[in-house]
Parts: structure tokens; sequence; C-alpha cells
């Protein structure tokens, strides 16, 4: 039993150290996360970077859109590395 009160006190704690440590966590996860998706977008090639940069238009940019998806697949893999 004073196993688990250890546990719990320690998961509960409002410390600096464990507020360090969740948010550690979760940049990490996001990071990772940011990372997998941006490679597979890079990875796909013109057409899929195509697709992602016609969605710009619906912010008003109609033009070059393999260009933007392009850059929006690198944003979010360097993103990503740079959260990790």
């Amino acid at each position: 039993m004073n196993m688990f009160n250890n546990i719990k006190l320690w998961f509960c704690s409002e410390s600096l150290a464990s507020k360090k440590l969740g948010l550690s966590i979760i940049r990490i996860g996001i990071g990772l996360v940011f990372v997998r998706f941006g490679f597979e977008k890079l990875m796909a090639g013109p057409e899929m970077w195509h697709t992602l940069g016609c969605m710009a238009q619906y912010v008003g940019i109609s033009f070059w859109p393999t260009m933007w998806g392009f850059l929006a697949g690198c944003a979010e893999f360097f993103g990503g590395i740079m959260l990790v």
C-alpha cells in the first residue's frame, strides 16, 4: 500500500520538476507525430504536394500549389524535429 501512495504523491505533486517532466513528454510526443506525418508528406512526391497546396486556395493562395504543399510538408517535418 505504501508503494501506491508514493506513486500517487509523485503523479499528483505540483512540483516544478513534475511540471517540466509532463511538458517534456507532451512536447516529445507531439513532435514525433509531426515528424512521422511530415516525413510521409515529403516522401509521397509531387502529386501529394500538389494536393496539399491546392488546399491553400481556401485561404486565398491559389498559385504554385506544388511549392506550397512541399513547404507545408517541410514545415511539419522540420518543425517536429525542432519540438523533439
